[in-house]
């Protein structure tokens, strides 16, 4: 390191001149030593730093960011500057590690979680000084075997990381001096602490005024809150002026930029500011806020060309673009300061003229303006800037060929698109590419940036290939408002070309055309586009291995399948992938996409689980155009799981088998699945809390039980619930359905009544598996309630009890039950006007009475009728039967 002290440029001299330049190189002579011992003092600093990325950590994450140390080796304490940004997920901790590039090792040094962090959109901020460093790690860190880990939720052993290697020193990072010595206010004027400075081109400065520091150095008496103000001196009238000052460094709006250069003081208290200065002589004069002590007085001359210090000269008159209303905004909310700090960063610079095309005057006064509403305004302004800035270094020549999709720091991304025409960045055209600065790199755009909803993004043209058909229907039915609007939504886009595969020219005219029939014709075009449509935001690299059905507007089910890497939808090629809007996704699809039936949704594999032995039942029996049909259906479909928890290989194929039964073993295969399908939609929404009964297509009810919020259907349970169809719902359940018989009706599904105590009666006596027989059997069906009415619950008891008299008991209790029983299948629509008798099991008649559409059964009322078993029928009855 050098002093920077050269020959002064030739100028107008006034008869004070000498006197006054004689007096300033006497001063200046007087404070080489001091000079000197700051030089050697300011070599006990070290740099250290570099990238912070994934490719460090080893996982997908795109954060980038980048972090500089500075450690002062005689008290072994550093400061560091921290930015990041577009994490997966919050940050929940970071920390020093020891660990060589590749390796990892322990924690020296814990930071902190997002709270310690200043967060500006999508990214993070972190500054701090004075921190001790173990000792027994110094050697790693001298040795490059240290990093910074940041861990989130997602990756809770670090998403990102960043090596610490030592950085070589600027050489003529120290311009002029340091003044150490005594600031005490109560002696007025005369104890102030003057250093100066003398610059023969421009400079960018840092000034700073330190008390605690020295203390860690082992000063006594350190001045507690220092301050200073910094003039400049008018040779030619001998005057000084203040051009700048500052109590509390943190507090001046350049924390980030003091911060980046390495020279920040360690305490809060103490004072600095950057200035970039013409040639000329300056003093800095320190004093103090209150108390007296020793203070020191430093000048660094800095490489500060980081981004927004660039933008800030290029805002002087001169250069081929100008940025007063930039730089202005910049300064304004503080991110002249952010960017240039540590970086990378890559700033797409709107021109003056690319602002008032934007804003008027007032607009930018008002957004700028100390008012009532600066600090709304201020944020407002800071959400803009901040869509124009990446926290990576993104040069011109990094940028491929077409699409390239960037997140900016404000969290959204936009996208960059090169082509023959040159080169756009979301609505603004590059009109200047790759300045340069420290941190990072400027583009020059024509426009103020803005986020595009999906529909604007579509007809924006950004994207590859032409999609002005798809962006018209959109207008014309009102989706483009809509797919502009908060979202989340994920839209699969077909082009011009693959809507003219599936239309004419003359129909695509018809569908759009303002005449008679446009209601019907845009009800239809809005029923097509809404099948295209997601709520919600999907990208490829959420999808897992196989296929998923997710329910586009219209409610019926999307069948999505990842399939080694490739994406498709009903059959159409995803060919374009993850084209992300500040509201969703869009994916370009090679077809326009039709819904399926509920045989095509098997067959196509639309739920997560594999059914390929179900898809081959169907397509054997024939059921898979049944279930294709028109019908309304819900479909209870058994996983290949299922299937092989009560068949055997051999035994399916032999069901399948082309042989000499063929025609049988279809028949009996075919009355397996027909039992899983009801001719009617029910999705579970549409369930009632406990059983709900419905008939399938063998005419056999099947038991649908909702329990608090788990369905499940005879003995399988519910496992994917509403998969829509176009033509019904499918349920996914975890075993192979079975008709039950009457007995097992009563005993395991328990139907939409009480039957404990029928159930256990049946149960005790073993008429529940004589119950299950053959048949056919008509049991008339006491609930609990009409038991409880007839019998105590003392008799109950008594009639169960394992006792002495259990043969006699049981012997009666059946012939209770055996008169609830007809061997017949009676069901409600057989019965006539008037009394039926029928021969109960015990042999006694029973009479069935309608009358005016009511039916009683000897002294009950039916209140339930015709529940289907697989043997015959059920009746509920509200009273015990009586002969």
């Amino acid at each position: 390191m050098k002093p920077f002290i050269g020959s002064f440029p030739k100028q107008k001299c006034n008869k004070n001149t000498p006197k006054l330049m004689n007096k300033l190189i006497k001063t200046l002579a007087l404070l080489v030593g001091l000079f000197q011992l700051s030089v050697a003092a300011q070599a006990a600093e070290l740099k250290f730093g570099g990238p912070i990325d994934s490719s460090q950590s080893g996982t997908p994450s795109t954060a980038v960011g980048s972090a500089i140390l500075t450690l002062d080796t005689d008290t072994n304490t550093f400061d560091i500057s921290i930015n990041i940004s577009g994490l997966i997920n919050d940050l929940t901790a970071s920390h020093i590690h020891v660990g060589a590039p590749g390796e990892s090792g322990g924690v020296i040094v814990d930071i902190g979680d997002m709270s310690v962090y200043d967060v500006i959109g999508d990214f993070y901020i972190y500054q701090a000084n004075g921190i001790s460093f173990p000792a027994a790690n110094l050697v790693d860190l001298l040795a490059g075997k240290t990093y910074v880990n940041f861990h989130t939720t997602e990756y809770p052993s670090g998403e990102v990381r960043g090596q610490l290697p030592q950085i070589e020193d600027n050489n003529d990072s120290l311009v002029a001096l340091s003044t150490r010595g005594l600031v005490n206010p109560g002696n007025g004027k005369a104890s102030l602490l003057i250093g100066g400075l003398v610059l023969e081109e421009p400079k960018t400065i840092l000034f700073r005024t330190v008390g605690e520091t020295l203390g860690e150095a082992g000063v006594a008496n350190t001045l507690p809150d220092p301050i200073f103000q910094v003039y400049k001196l008018d040779i030619g009238t001998g005057t000084n002026s203040v051009i700048g000052e500052n109590d509390n460094w943190k507090e001046g709006g350049q924390q980030y930029k003091i911060a980046a250069t390495g020279f920040a003081p360690h305490f809060d208290s103490e004072s600095a500011l950057l200035m970039t200065l013409d040639p000329g002589l300056y003093t800095i004069n320190a004093d103090a806020v209150q108390g007296a002590g020793i203070a020191l007085v430093e000048t660094y001359g800095i490489n500060a060309n980081g981004v927004g210090s660039t933008i800030a000269s290029a805002a002087k008159p001169g250069p081929s673009q100008t940025f007063t209303i930039l730089n202005a905004a910049l300064q304004a909310t503080g991110l002249d300061a952010v960017l240039d700090g540590p970086g990378p960063f890559t700033l797409f610079a709107p021109n003056d003229a690319a602002f008032l095309a934007s804003f008027s005057q007032a607009d930018l006064a008002e957004l700028l303006a100390d008012d009532a509403d600066k600090a709304e305004d201020l944020q407002t302004l800071t959400g803009i800037l901040m869509y124009h800035v990446i926290g990576n270094n993104i040069p011109s020549s990094a940028l491929a060929q077409g699409l390239n999709t960037v997140s900016a720091l404000s969290g959204l991304d936009f996208n960059v698109t090169v082509g023959p025409g040159g080169v756009t960045a979301q609505n603004g055209n590059v009109i200047e590419t790759d300045i340069i600065s420290s941190n990072g790199v400027i583009h020059v755009v024509d426009a103020v940036l803005a986020p595009f909803g999906i529909a604007s993004e579509l007809s924006s043209g950004a994207q590859s290939g032409s999609y002005k058909i798809l962006s018209a229907a959109l207008a014309a039915v009102g989706f483009d408002s809509v797919l502009d609007g908060e979202g989340p939504f994920t839209l699969f886009a077909p082009s011009d070309a693959v809507f003219l595969a599936a239309f004419t020219q003359e129909e695509l005219d018809e569908l759009l055309a303002d005449d008679a029939d446009r209601a019907d014709d845009l009800a239809t075009l809005a029923t097509i586009l809404s099948y295209h449509v997601i709520d919600s935001k999907i990208l490829s690299t959420d999808l897992m291995e196989g296929t998923v059905s997710v329910p586009a507007l219209t409610g019926i089910g999307l069948n999505v399948t990842l399939d080694s890497g490739m994406v498709s939808v009903q059959g159409a090629n995803v060919t374009q992938a993850d084209l992300v809007t500040p509201n969703g996704v869009i994916h370009f699809v090679d077809q326009i996409l039709m819904p399926y039936g509920i045989g095509t949704t098997i067959s196509d594999g639309g739920t997560t689980q594999s059914f390929t032995i179900l898809n081959a039942a169907l397509e054997a029996t024939g059921l898979d155009a049944a279930l294709d049909g028109a019908g309304l259906f819900t479909l209870f479909a058994p996983t290949d799981a299922a299937f092989l928890a009560i068949f055997s290989e051999a035994e399916l194929n032999e069901l399948l088998a082309d042989d000499a039964d063929k025609a049988d073993d279809l028949a009996n295969l075919a009355a397996i699945l027909s039992y899983h399908v009801i001719g009617s939609e029910i999705r579970s929404t549409d369930l009632a809390e406990g059983v709900n009964t419905a008939p399938a297509l063998t005419g056999v009810n099947l038991y649908v039980t909702l329990d608090s919020g788990t369905v499940t259907v005879q003995d399988a349970t519910v496992i994917e619930p509403d998969v829509l169809a176009a033509n019904g719902v499918i349920h996914v359940v975890n075993a192979v359905l079975s008709p039950s018989g009457v007995g097992s009706t009563i005993t395991t599904n328990g139907l939409t009544e009480s039957f404990s105590i029928l159930g256990a009666a049946l149960s005790a006596t073993g008429l529940d598996a004589a119950l299950d027989g053959a048949g056919p059997f008509t049991l008339f069906a006491p609930t609990d309630a009409a038991f409880l009415a007839a019998f105590t619950q003392a008799e109950l008891d008594e009639l169960l009890a394992d006792d002495a008299d259990k043969v006699d008991d049981l012997a009666a209790l059946s012939a209770i039950l055996l008169y609830h029983v007809v061997g017949l299948e009676i069901l409600s629509t057989g019965l006539s006007e008037g009394v039926t008798t029928v021969q109960a099991l015990t042999t006694e008649d029973l009479s069935v009475t309608v009358a005016g559409g009511n039916v009683t059964a000897q002294n009950a009322n039916v209140t339930e009728f015709d529940i289907l078993a697989s043997n015959g029928v059920i009746h509920v009855v509200d009273a015990v039967l009586e002969p």
